[in-house]
């Protein structure tokens, strides 16, 4: 699961920024505007989920970052929509990627944590070194894939967008990532299992 999501999340964070850029064509103004607005949602955004966590648990505040991941890349595709000005757009697609990015940062290691303690209980020993060293292959495999992928894509054909021309794959990326997030939700929501305590509650 957390391979396949950091496909999404690679992408996000090399293109994120590159749409400000070569799609929307903002100001030195605007970027720190900008600039400010994703600082200001990350450390909120932080914040929130950690709440949603201690409110609903770890495995459903997954589901609904996944969600929220799913509804706002695909408005990458503004692109195409001629605007007089695309700071309310770009500070509106920072906003609600951002916030869903940096809620996928609190779990990796959080999971990790969830599993060692469970399996401490089946066997006494506690591995959680072990879990983060050997996840590290794989999950280096796909970042790499989705790098790749953010690399190719801009080798699409140009297009005319309002802000100017550019390749097309700088506006598609945000629905391909949806696809993968919506692929990330629904293995997460049948096969990862978390909140260990919880779940034994519900069985007994």
């Amino acid at each position: 699961m957390q391979g396949i999501a950091s496909i999404a999340w690679s992408i996000i964070g090399s293109q994120l920024l590159v749409i400000l850029d070569k799609v929307f064509i903002l100001s030195q103004t605007e970027y720190i505007i900008i600039a400010g607005t994703m600082l200001l949602i990350t450390i909120t955004g932080v914040m929130l989920w950690k709440k949603q966590i201690d409110k609903i648990g770890r495995k459903k505040t997954l589901l609904r970052i996944f969600l929220f991941g799913i509804i706002f890349t695909p408005f990458t595709l503004l692109g195409f929509i001629p605007f007089e000005s695309y700071l309310l757009v770009g500070i509106f697609l920072i906003a609600t990627i951002t916030i869903s990015f940096g809620g996928w940062q609190l779990f990796p290691y959080m999971m990790y944590a969830d599993i060692a303690e469970e399996d401490k209980k089946k066997d006494g020993e506690l591995k959680a070194g072990s879990y983060i060293g050997f996840s590290s292959i794989p999950l280096n495999i796909f970042q790499a894939f989705g790098l790749l992928f953010s690399t190719l894509i801009l080798l699409l054909p140009d297009y005319q967008f309002g802000a100017g021309p550019g390749s097309i794959g700088l506006v598609l990326w945000g629905p391909i990532c949806a696809v993968i997030l919506a692929i990330s939700l629904w293995y997460s929501k049948k096969f990862i299992k978390l909140d260990f305590s919880d779940e034994e509650k519900r069985e007994k």
